[in-house]
């Protein structure tokens, strides 16, 4: 009986102390929580040539890693390419459109070449629209899937049986604020963002079932963010900038968050969804 006591004091205690450190570790100031080395490993970046994107790049870059940028806007990539150079950072810059497997599979086999295999995967390339759902064309509608969903899960899908094997690496998402709160205008995005934070949640529970606890999971949730994407909006709404997120994202993956919300009060749009009834959360937001 006095075993068994003990026993379930350690699980109260671990339960509690675990629980108290992830909200700590959400809602810590930037900077106060340990930080992990990421110097030399290789970090494969989508979407970087433009907004979040470069911003992310930037600050990686100054973590001394080994830097793949890929997008498939070439002449801006090169200008984030160049932003990138340290001493001790070694960068490349590809023109690869994340929707077509064969240039997919064609980047990874160069960057095994140079680099051996991805140890951090940031899926940020994306796009939005904003129309009506009922006047969007199934081609376009295909489109948006494809690349704000499937080509994600499909890089995941190539780089995760490596890092199983040697039970190690870090996958990151670009979900946005749409994968906790969806939005009308941008139905279609905001679909396919839930997806992809789904996937992520599923996977990193798969990666526990199977022993496989080292790879890590960040799903990176910021509010709108002025970039190209968000330019239909123009100056109506109070945007973050790209470097202001930035500094979270990097900081998210550097102390392995599972979930990163930018700013932290974003969150509180979703615990507002869950309580209140439609016609008062319609207003709220």
């Amino acid at each position: 009986m006095l075993i068994f006591l003990l026993q379930f004091y350690v699980i109260i205690r671990t339960i509690i102390t675990e629980c108290i450190f992830s909200v700590f570790k959400f809602w810590a100031p930037i900077g106060w929580y340990p930080r992990k080395k990421i110097q030399g490993q290789t970090v494969l970046l989508t979407g970087a040539a433009n907004g979040i994107g470069r911003e992310v790049a930037r600050r990686l870059a100054d973590c001394k890693v080994n830097l793949i940028l890929w997008d498939v806007d070439g002449k801006n990539l090169e200008k984030t390419r160049a932003l990138c150079e340290r001493e001790g950072t070694e960068v490349r810059a590809y023109d690869v459109d994340i929707t077509n497997q064969k240039e997919v599979n064609f980047g990874l086999l160069e960057i095994q070449k140079e680099f051996g295999l991805v140890d951090i995967l940031i899926n940020n390339a994306g796009r939005c629209s904003f129309i009506k759902f009922v006047d969007m064309t199934k081609e376009r509608l295909q489109t948006q899937i494809l690349l704000n969903f499937v080509a994600p899960m499909m890089l995941i899908k190539a780089v995760l049986p490596h890092m199983m094997e040697k039970n190690k690496g870090h996958i990151v998402a670009t979900c946005s604020s749409r994968a906790l709160v969806g939005k009308g205008i941008i139905a279609d995005y905001s679909a396919e963002k839930q997806a992809l934070f789904g996937l992520m949640e599923s996977l990193e529970d798969e990666m526990w079932m199977f022993g496989k606890r080292n790879i890590k999971f960040t799903s990176v949730c910021p509010l709108l963010t002025k970039t190209n994407m968000t330019k239909p909006l123009g100056d109506r709404l109070a945007l973050l900038s790209p470097a202001e997120v930035a500094e979270y994202y990097v900081d998210a993956i550097l102390c392995e968050k599972r979930v990163a919300v930018v700013p932290r009060r974003g969150i509180i749009s979703y615990w507002i969804k869950c309580f209140l009834p439609a016609p008062v959360y319609q207003i709220f937001t």
